[in-house]
């Protein structure tokens, strides 16, 4: 046995493929997915959903808490091959980033969705961009006149940023959009969307209500206590 296919090998040992563009990126294939108010799943959500084949799990989180899926992609197959559909991870790719890292980022999202697709995954391309002239990179490998993902988590709170992330936005159209719908998003005509629900916001919502309501009545508690007590 060839001692190289025994090691990682930044997952080379596990599938080459053919390559898009000048850095080869794998190509995630289109896949006709109907997205329509299929509410989105955080990736460290995954194991625990009860009801995974109606929703699809997202990356759109702290790239540490999903590493793990680059790291030892089979391992977490059987887990994303409950849901209705997987985006592709979302590496980051920040403009104050070196280049080269943001290559490998889009490579390692393109090879996860690649290889997910391999193994009977529905697979929805995300699509994150540089910022920066130099960025077409982030289009090879990514399937025309198809559904994708964008986020916009964070891209709007400084002018920069939501500059950067319109300019990369009208590059990309018939999309999945994670995240809030701004003023600022024209929508050409003949291009189909949906705003995807945010469930992570919803639990949180859920969470804080809950503690809230328990707050109330340990101070209702509290009060007859007091009362009793009198």
């Amino acid at each position: 046995m060839n001692y190289r296919n025994t090691r990682c090998y930044l997952n080379c040992e596990k599938h080459i493929y053919d390559g898009i563009g000048e850095y080869e990126f794998p190509y995630i294939h289109p896949q006709d997915i109907d997205v329509d108010g299929v509410p989105l799943l955080a990736f460290q959500f995954a194991k625990t959903e009860k009801e995974p084949e109606n929703k699809i799990c997202h990356f759109f989180v702290d790239d540490y808490q999903f590493e793990r899926v680059w790291h030892s992609p089979d391992h977490y197959l059987s887990v994303l091959q409950r849901f209705k559909a997987v985006l592709s991870p979302d590496f980051s790719m920040y403009t104050d980033f070196p280049r080269a890292i943001s290559i490998f980022n889009h490579y390692r999202t393109q090879w996860c969705g690649a290889y997910w697709q391999d193994h009977g995954i529905n697979v929805i391309p995300t699509i994150g961009w540089v910022g920066r002239g130099d960025d077409s990179f982030v289009w090879d490998g990514i399937p025309r006149n198809a559904l994708v993902c964008i986020s916009t988590v964070g891209s709007f709170s400084k002018k920069e940023y939501r500059d950067l992330w319109l300019d990369g936005y009208h590059r990309a159209l018939d999309v999945l959009l994670y995240g809030k719908l701004y003023p600022e998003i024209d929508i050409p005509e003949g291009v189909e969307y949906t705003v995807a629900v945010n469930q992570n916001m919803q639990r949180l919502s859920e969470i804080r209500d809950n503690r809230r309501k328990k707050a109330r009545e340990e101070k209702e508690r509290a009060k007859m206590r007091t009362l009793q007590a009198e």
